[in-house]
């Protein structure tokens, strides 16, 4: 490991910072997979393969532009995980919300992303405004563009799974900034 360090800092002229960078993101990419992989196994035993990979995709593309709650344990953030996922593959999509009401409450949460996210773990540096602003337009944006596929593609199966990862994901945004006013106010 300390010879690719070495080779990174006198090849690409990374400095520490930039070396604790990689190996933070290193770091969280295997946490997530080690979360990931597992669940899917567990969704494809059950036959839900496909809705997990929709899930997924919705949440990464939401999740990374709005952040959210952080766990200290490993443990619960899986626990979490696997919830937030059952919740949004098997149970919530049995209710089939009208068209209409799924585009008004995606609109409610574009509006609370927009004003709360992102949420970032109250250890970690707070972004820079231009991040904030780009994380806040990606989420609009990846919003909108969701309405306009319901609206395009009306009683889809795979949209009601998105729906509901948003729904959930802005759920637990809005505790998230609950708990971090509370938590990391000085």
């Amino acid at each position: 490991m300390n010879d690719f360090i070495t080779y990174l800092k006198n090849t690409y002229n990374y400095s520490n910072y930039d070396i604790q960078l990689l190996k933070y993101y290193f770091k969280s990419l295997l946490y997530d997979l080690s979360k990931l992989i597992p669940l899917g196994i567990f969704f494809f035993v059950l036959g839900y393969t496909s809705e997990y990979l929709m899930a997924t995709v919705i949440l990464f593309l939401v999740r990374t532009s709005t952040g959210g709650l952080h766990f200290k344990r490993y443990i619960s953030c899986l626990t979490f995980t696997a919830g937030f996922f059952i919740m949004s593959i098997i149970m919530l999509p049995k209710l089939y919300p009208d068209n209409s009401l799924m585009l008004i409450l995606l609109l409610i949460c574009m509006i609370i992303t927009n004003y709360i996210g992102p949420i970032v773990s109250c250890y970690r540096e707070s972004p820079s405004s231009l991040l904030i602003r780009k994380s806040k337009r990606n989420t609009v944006i990846i919003i909108f563009i969701y309405c306009i596929l319901i609206f395009i593609i009306p009683n889809n199966h795979y949209l009601s799974i998105g729906f509901w990862v948003i729904i959930l994901q802005t759920l637990q945004l809005l505790f998230a900034y609950i708990n971090t006013k509370r938590r990391c106010n000085i």
